[in-house]
């Protein structure tokens, strides 16, 4: 039995977006690549990898802020403690909201970069993602991003008829 390596499933043909890519066009790019990660590259150094988890995580916490902002001048028999200082926190809400608009890749990248290489073995990168909860890791040879593996990849790969090593 050949031990399959990471080399031997993960995906070599990347796609990458830069910091500055806003959080919609960072959707699209998730969602037309039918994908749910991609590395962060700033002028070719890896900055991080945002996942759609990441995106998600970081709308509930701007939208979150906007309801409790809000809803900070309302008490809870339901009546404004006052009224015009209602209209303002609506307006900062409603700003706050607008905020994820101008969200970027590296405001919701996790810089915490957990990675293997391609001479690894399957199995160890599939045990790597368990324990520290991952759907991607990058793969790396020395500095440089060579590829990306997903849990889709491992998944694929089995039912392929694939074993893990």
């Amino acid at each position: 039995m050949t031990i399959k390596t990471v080399a031997d499933v993960m995906t070599r043909t990347l796609v990458t977006v830069a910091p500055d890519c806003t959080v919609p066009q960072l959707e699209k790019v998730l969602t037309d690549h039918r994908i749910g990660a991609v590395p962060v590259l700033d002028h070719g150094k890896l900055g991080g990898i945002v996942s759609r988890a990441d995106v998600m995580r970081r709308i509930c916490v701007e939208r979150s802020v906007a309801e409790v902002v809000s809803a900070a001048d309302i008490d809870f028999s339901g009546f404004d403690q006052n009224p015009s200082a209602a209209v303002e926190f609506t307006e900062i809400a409603e700003l706050l909201g607008c905020r994820i608009d101008h969200l970027t890749a590296a405001d919701v990248m996790s810089t915490e970069i957990r990675s293997v290489t391609p001479d690894a073995p399957l199995a160890a990168a599939a045990k790597l993602m368990i324990a520290h909860r991952l759907h991607h890791v990058l793969v790396l040879e020395g500095d440089a991003l060579v590829g990306l593996l997903s849990s889709f990849d491992i998944v694929r790969h089995v039912a392929d008829g694939g074993d893990t090593g």
